[in-house]
């Protein structure tokens, strides 16, 4: 909580971590809850169920019951549930999206503290959503690499520190889902991607603002994702913005500078109006 006369806009950040990893306290989610609860935000780190334990859709329930969560009890702890915006990096930037652009009762399988079924908080419209290189669609995540010329082993051998948990499978895409590419069906391809579910407008918040941002050096997670994020949201008429960082790379220290984390906090504020 930062210290203000007003209670303070919410913020409600998610970690990254491939599904696998991490948690509240990740590096990102420190350097973003530090900057912006001493810029007059109040943050909330969220955790989530990760892939070893539970597949998906447990992480997107977990984060859609913690905000329902957080705006039912927003007067207890002395912020302001009316403005509020959710920012996530690599997996959480897909679970961002997921959360602000799926139907608000969609992923309603974990219960909030306080919850019951046949009592559910109400789902909150999020002012915006701050989506640093997320993972957008995972099929064509699969051939963004090919696309900007880079050679398959790459990104392969860059990304090797996932393989502890992996099993008996490819990606960590493939452990979250518990399927194999080749075994997804059509629909399951569409229903888990934040893309298509940003495509089909699910979510009918006209006020709804979104910031992209993304090294265009990244071989975890390609830059392409966010571009095509950004197209589809352009053509649906919805106010977004995408910012490409030059030579950086997945979750660069350079995206968490003081210049890069004040134009986040403006973009956030004249999307509460202030």
């Amino acid at each position: 909580m930062p210290h203000t006369d007003e209670p303070a806009p919410l913020f409600v950040l998610i970690h990254g971590g491939g599904f696998a990893f991490n948690d509240a306290q990740s590096r990102q989610a420190q350097f973003m809850y530090r900057y912006f609860r001493d810029h007059g935000f109040a943050c909330a780190s969220v955790n989530y169920r990760l892939s070893p334990e539970a597949g998906y859709p447990a992480s997107i329930c977990d984060v859609k019951a913690a905000v329902r969560f957080l705006c039912q009890n927003a007067d207890e702890y002395g912020y302001d549930a009316e403005r509020i915006a959710v920012w996530g990096e690599s997996a959480g930037g897909y679970l961002a999206v997921m959360s602000a652009y799926s139907a608000p009762e969609a992923y309603s399988g974990t219960l909030a503290i306080g919850e019951t079924e046949e009592n559910r908080f109400p789902m909150p419209a999020f002012d915006a959503v701050v989506d640093f290189y997320g993972v957008i669609d995972f099929e064509t995540q699969r051939t963004d690499f090919a696309e900007e010329g880079l050679i398959t082993w790459i990104p392969t051998l860059a990304n090797g520190w996932a393989n502890e948990v992996l099993g008996e499978y490819d990606s960590l895409e493939e452990l979250w889902m518990r399927k194999n590419h080749a075994d997804w069906g059509d629909e399951e391809k569409i229903e888990a991607s934040p893309l298509r579910r940003a495509e089909r407008q699910e979510n009918e918040n006209p006020s709804l603002r979104a910031l992209l941002i993304h090294g265009d050096a990244d071989i975890t997670v390609s830059h392409l994702q966010s571009v095509d994020l950004y197209d589809v949201l352009r053509e649906n008429g919805e106010d977004v913005t995408l910012k490409l960082v030059p030579e950086c790379k997945h979750a660069d220290d350079r995206l968490y500078t003081e210049e890069q984390l004040g134009e986040v906090a403006e973009f956030l504020m004249a999307s509460f109006g202030g």
